[in-house]
């Protein structure tokens, strides 16, 4: 993990398996990951399916999203990474 867990009223953006773009965000005492794209045919999330809940141990498979990522998985940073 080389982002830092958020906490309440913050998010991260992530990308989860190396096949969704995302961010993540506190729920219910858990987290939530909110999908801004994915990878579908490579075993992605679909947006539909968001947010979906985070078991802790699957935040090992995150990483902080780049630049890169967005452009990636074509997705706008604008209002995104441009707030951190």
């Amino acid at each position: 993990m080389d982002f830092n867990i958020p906490k309440q009223n913050e998010i991260a953006h992530v990308v989860f398996n190396e096949n969704t773009l995302g961010y993540l965000f506190p729920w219910q005492g858990a987290f939530g990951l909110g999908i801004l794209g994915s990878r579908i045919t490579e075993g992605g999330i679909p947006w539909i399916n968001s947010p979906r809940f985070i078991q802790p141990n699957e935040l090992k498979q995150m990483r902080k999203a780049t630049q890169q990522d967005f452009n990636h998985f074509r997705v706008s940073s604008k209002g995104h990474l441009d707030q951190r």
